[in-house]
């Protein structure tokens, strides 16, 4: 069956990242799928970007080049779909690098499936700046059903392919049907995608894992302050996706220990980050865990969490216990090894959020 006629909208939202800005673009116009156009939007950057979006839009005429004021990713994708023509969408962060058929696969399974939202796999890529770390992060070929998708769908949440933009392709009258947009907070993609699933009817899983997400790049690393918004983020974030489970009628009740998994391992990371803080005294890292441990919402997901892996439940027991001081230790335990080994403890990470 060919594909040809369908054009892809790919949309790049671009900050200051002009370092990697030409390789991103490089790697879909070497996509073996030619139906695309290609539009960037720049976000108000300060660094070189725009020149170098205008020199390709010069250059390609599958290129536009879009500049706005700073407003952030959200306004900039939701720019973007604006300007698409395409039957279908894909955004693409600006500083990753994808594999030659990997938008050729999504458009087969959505073609072939007629279906409204297509999820691939990925690989990440932690680069210090002395060496690279890669782990793949993937799920076998799938269709589903509305209602099979309601039943497999914590899975995804879990193993973090439901979280980001750039594994997916969106069937464009689908995302204007239900007016979707990505909302103007902070990880404003699972939010969006939590949406984008709310009512959908069929989604496709192809298992290409050929896109490259820079997780860290060489002089990225930042001093250890602690943002205080973080856990009202998280929760944010969570109680949206409970907000979609609960829609789903029985669905919440069958996904009950895949979301309390979620979240738990969600809190663990946040305690990991308080215990690493340079920025609190140690009386201020007690009571930012303290508020944390004793949230409804962090006792909920230790009551109800389940998942596959024996340590994490065993790196998670103070915490579900609520003992703030041994959390703590067991934050700064883990941020430790993460230093010393951290290729090993990547890979772990994936294993752990399976569900």
């Amino acid at each position: 069956m060919s594909t040809d006629n369908v054009k892809v909208s790919a949309i790049l939202p671009v900050y200051n990242i002009a370092k990697y800005l030409e390789d991103a673009v490089s790697s879909l116009l070497k996509q073996t799928y030619t139906n695309i156009e290609i539009i960037i939007i720049d976000d108000g950057s300060t660094d070189g970007s725009v020149e170098i979006g205008r020199k390709l839009a010069e250059e390609n005429e599958r290129v536009q080049f879009v500049a706005q004021a700073n407003a952030g990713a959200a306004s900039a994708r939701n720019n973007g779909m604006n300007l698409a023509s395409g039957k279908y969408l894909y955004f693409m962060d600006p500083d990753d690098v994808m594999g030659v058929n990997y938008i050729h696969e999504l458009v087969a399974s959505a073609e072939k499936n007629k279906s409204q939202l297509v999820i691939a796999g990925f690989t990440n890529v932690f680069d210090d700046g002395n060496k690279v770390i890669k782990t793949t992060v993937t799920s076998p070929e799938n269709n589903y059903t509305q209602n099979e998708w309601r039943a497999a769908a914590v899975k995804y949440l879990n193993n973090t392919q439901l979280a980001v933009p750039w594994n997916k392709l969106y069937l464009k009258s689908f995302i204007l049907e239900k007016d979707l947009k990505f909302p103007s907070v902070k990880w404003d993609d699972l939010h969006f995608n939590l949406d984008v699933i709310k009512d959908v009817e069929n989604v496709s899983v192809v298992s290409n894992a050929e896109y490259f997400y820079l997780r860290e790049r060489p002089g990225s690393e930042t001093a250890s302050v602690f943002d205080n918004r973080l856990f009202s983020t998280r929760k944010d974030q969570f109680t949206h996706a409970l907000e979609v489970f609960k829609s789903w009628d029985a669905t919440l009740e069958n996904s009950r220990n895949g979301l309390g998994y979620y979240f738990s391992s969600r809190v663990l990371q946040i305690v990991q980050e308080i215990s690493g803080a340079d920025s609190l005294s140690w009386q201020q890292k007690k009571e930012e865990a303290s508020t944390v441990l004793n949230d409804p919402l962090t006792k909920w997901s230790f009551i109800n969490s389940k998942g596959k892996s024996g340590i994490l439940r065993v790196l998670q027991t103070p915490l579900k216990n609520r003992q703030v001081v041994l959390s703590l230790v067991m934050g700064k335990f883990i941020r430790i090894f993460t230093h010393l080994a951290g290729g090993f403890f990547q890979k772990l990470r994936v294993k752990v959020m399976k569900v």
